[in-house]
């Protein structure tokens, strides 16, 4: 998604209330966009209907664990619920547990 640059970030961005600065940066930028404060990148939902459309209708795909597959085989916690990216073996798995 389109979002500001990251000197816009620093100079812009109100610490104290920054719910007003995403407000404006939504009128330019759409109600979705990102923007990236060093190596950290933050996607903005800015309505109730583009939070709905893509952490409910779409959870599926956006919803998952943040540790990437290599970790995740590397530490052997690819047999475990509770760090496994969602799909059948996740959904069958957490089944059995519950």
């Amino acid at each position: 998604p389109p979002g500001p640059s990251f000197l816009t970030v620093v100079h812009d961005l109100d610490r104290r209330q920054p719910w007003l600065t995403f407000t404006t940066w939504a009128s330019t930028y759409g109600r979705v966009f990102q923007f990236s404060f060093f190596n950290h990148s933050t996607v903005l939902l800015n309505t109730e209907e583009a939070a709905r459309a893509l952490l409910d209708q779409h959870s599926t795909t956006y919803a998952d664990r943040p540790l990437r597959g290599q970790i995740r085989e590397l530490h052997g916690l690819n047999y475990s619920f509770a760090f496994m990216s969602y799909g059948d073996e996740w959904r069958l798995r957490r089944k059995i547990f519950h």
